[in-house]
């Protein structure tokens, strides 16, 4: 079983990457999301036209990345916090796995888990060995 995960998402395609840091071997999965969404307004309706996000596109990456215990997510532009956020209403308790959030243009698959090992051992560096 693998121990942490990467998200690289944007808003059609989350790649996600599960590993372990004691080996350089890894798995991965593409979940594609269903486009650009768009809401059609009335004239005088505030708003910009655009879901902030797919529930069904955040579920289905949610379910995939359901039994990793330390998740980083990446990616451009605001997908990956509107995803972070959507865990934190939806899924409480899988929000507690996150243990980053930045910015990464994309990468391939073995350029991701590279990266995410990286992040997680200087992360646990700064964290407190009991």
């Amino acid at each position: 079983m693998n121990y942490h995960a990467v998200i690289w998402l944007d808003h059609r395609l989350a790649k996600i990457i599960g590993f372990n840091l004691r080996s350089s071997d890894w798995v991965a999965w593409d979940i594609h999301g269903h486009g650009d969404a768009h809401i059609h307004h009335k004239a005088g309706v505030v708003g910009a036209g655009h879901e902030t996000y797919d529930p069904v596109f955040f579920r289905a990456i949610a379910d995939k990345i359901s039994d990793f215990q330390e998740v980083l997510v990446v990616g451009p532009a605001e997908t990956k916090k509107a995803f972070v956020t959507y865990l934190g209403h939806e899924r409480p308790a899988q929000a507690l796995h996150v243990a980053g959030s930045e910015a990464l243009d994309r990468r391939t698959n073995g350029e991701l888990a590279d990266y995410a090992r990286d992040f997680f051992k200087r992360a646990d560096r700064m964290t407190p060995q009991l």
